[in-house]
């Protein structure tokens, strides 16, 4: 185990991406002081960036929570990408509709998106696009983004909640 930033990771040499959108101050949130807010029909990229530290042909696990609770929510798209660092041109592409991928619902409207890829190229870029077009200006509510090695546990203490791989769970 590793003590980084307030995390316990699994393995010291593993790189994580976490991004909890505490700074937006956001009203509508899972977890924290803010999460990520947008208008659904827009193309939402909510991470473009390498994973440092991340090898050739290693088992990723991207995950997120997202609010589902209102009808044709859990319609909207995701693609991830994973593209070429020098021309930006795609390797791979998942997409799916964000029911596909949820693996954990809390009572009030929100679940867990996981999402596991195997990142080909280690310098290359991900990126996470949401988009919903038929339900217009609605809002689109995300928080917590995790992106991890499949095989690497990522730990905290938050608020009263014990936090493994994205997952909370009351101390009490």
């Amino acid at each position: 185990m590793a003590e980084r930033n307030g995390y316990l990771i699994s393995d010291s040499l593993a790189s994580v991406v976490h991004n909890t959108w505490d700074e937006t101050g956001s009203e509508t949130r899972y977890q924290g002081k803010g999460g990520f807010t947008g208008v659904v029909k827009n193309a939402n990229t909510v991470f473009e960036g390498p994973v440092s530290g991340a090898a050739d042909g290693q088992r990723l696990t991207f995950s997120i929570w997202m609010f589902l609770r209102e009808d044709l929510r859990p319609r909207t798209d995701l693609l991830l990408e994973e593209l070429d660092p020098e021309t930006n041109a795609p390797i791979q592409q998942m997409a799916a509709q964000a029911h596909s991928w949820a693996t954990v619902c809390d009572p009030n409207g929100w679940a867990l998106l996981e999402i596991p890829f195997t990142q080909t190229k280690a310098n290359s870029i991900i990126r996470a696009t949401f988009q919903n077009k038929a339900m217009g200006n609605a809002p689109l509510y995300l928080d917590e983004l995790l992106i991890r090695p499949e095989s690497v546990h990522v730990y905290r203490r938050q608020d009263g909640f014990f936090w493994k791989d994205n997952r909370f769970y009351p101390e009490n």
